[in-house]
């Protein structure tokens, strides 16, 4: 590709029919959680490749169906389901849709940091091993061939399908391992401002916990469980999306990251102990953090703080022991929320719910629901009674078992 052709590349849909260099992988590539990636479609008609602008098409469907296919303003729309079927569902489509991004990763036995290449598709795509393979090797084509590819499958029947074959055949590598080498992941998004305190031991956060406040943001290489509410959080180890202190972040909505190397510019930019900006964003490249004199209003507490809860009266007086038949989810606060959804279920089973249908019901542009789904799921006519047929599927593949709740009064 020349340099003409180069400059040009962030004003063009996609690179078609050429090899991706780094750099036009740069201008073409978004950036998430810290990785440069680009969209590719492989079109099997015309043998041909396409790596799209980032920029300038969001989803795979679109590009093809208006750049490939030459569809109608709208006519994708309108089709969506019959043409995400044969994107990633037909055993003997037209194109092949993946996700190539570009990593990182310490070599093992130099320790030296080295570039590699991961291919993906999306989650639902139900691609068997043969396909695996030739969308691996089409696109193994027009890569750089010094850096290495490797197939990260999307989901357990890509796994699966990935065992069938050797690693010499199909270079892999698999989530986890990917994610525990990224230096930056966002774990709960956001942006706040608050007092950094920075503590490279648990032991100097101890000796410091009384002297946190609501304002503070955490750094440390593994938040402990039991931190108060605080404005943010900033892990310089890894950790998961699952942890209990991402849970908690989530649940108090403050921004929350993986940054490893955190310790390292903070204090090169002496940021310990001084109020900063610090955001989380999926599409940078690390987290921010910004240098800011401290707010004026310092004295003006936020709602959660000052605001009073008030929880539900606990059962102090006798309440009989009871069958799960007889609970519902009301119960909760006298015979725990386990016991009480039990009931509530062993309820739905025997009586039905207007809720049943509730998650199909939504309008999800550009459909106006999911029932028909869900009437291809029962098996049954899209006309027909579904909230009764979902009832009898429940009634086939549910069972409440036998059992009686203790009360907390007991």
């Amino acid at each position: 590709m020349s340099d003409a052709a180069t400059y040009e590349m962030d004003t063009v849909a996609a690179l078609v029919g050429e090899r991706l260099t780094l750099s036009a992988l740069k201008q073409l590539a978004g950036n998430l959680g810290g990785y440069s990636f680009v969209k590719v479609v492989v079109d099997r008609q015309t043998s041909t490749i396409h790596f799209l602008n980032n920029a300038k098409h969001s989803f795979h469907a679109i590009y093809t169906g208006e750049r490939i296919l030459e569809l109608a303003p709208g006519e994708l729309e309108s089709s969506i389901d019959e043409y995400n079927k044969s994107f990633y569902n037909d055993t003997d489509r037209r194109f092949y849709l993946g996700i190539l991004a570009l990593h990182s990763r310490k070599d093992v036995e130099t320790g030296q940091e080295r570039q590699i290449f991961s291919l993906e598709t999306v989650e639902v795509d139900t691609m068997s091993a043969e396909m695996i393979v030739f969308f691996y090797g089409f696109v193994r084509e027009y890569l750089d061939p010094v850096l290495p590819l490797l197939f990260k499958p999307a989901n357990h029947l890509q796994e699966r399908a990935v065992l069938e074959l050797s690693p010499a055949e199909l270079p892999r590598i698999l989530a986890h391992e990917l994610f525990s080498t990224a230096r930056f992941v966002p774990l709960n998004p956001g942006k706040t401002t608050g007092r950094l305190r920075a503590f490279r031991t648990e032991e100097d956060y101890r000796s410091a916990l009384t002297s946190l406040e609501w304002h503070d943001i955490i750094v440390m290489h593994r938040v402990p469980d039991d931190i108060p509410r605080l404005a943010g959080i900033i892990n310089a180890h890894h950790t998961t999306p699952l942890s209990h202190t991402n849970v908690l972040a989530t649940g108090w909505q403050i921004p929350n990251a993986i940054q490893i190397g955190a310790f390292d510019t903070i204090e090169r930019e002496k940021l310990d102990g001084h109020w900063v900006e610090y955001s989380v964003d999926g599409g940078l490249a690390e987290v921010g953090l910004r240098l800011i004199d401290e707010p004026a209003d310092l004295g003006k507490r936020p709602a959660w703080y000052a605001q009073r809860i008030t929880l539900e009266e606990a059962e102090s007086q006798y309440s009989p022991i009871a069958s799960l038949t007889d609970l519902r989810h009301n119960d909760r606060h006298r015979y725990g929320t386990k016991a009480a959804n039990l009931g509530e279920l062993n309820h739905v089973l025997a009586h039905g719910s207007r809720r049943l249908l509730g998650f199909f019901q939504v309008p999800r542009p550009p459909r106006e629901n999911l029932l028909p789904y869900l009437a291809r799921l029962l098996d049954v006519p899209e006309d027909s009674d579904l909230m009764a047929a979902t009832r009898k599927l429940l009634a086939e593949r549910l069972r409440v078992p036998r059992g009686i709740a203790v009360p907390f009064s007991f």
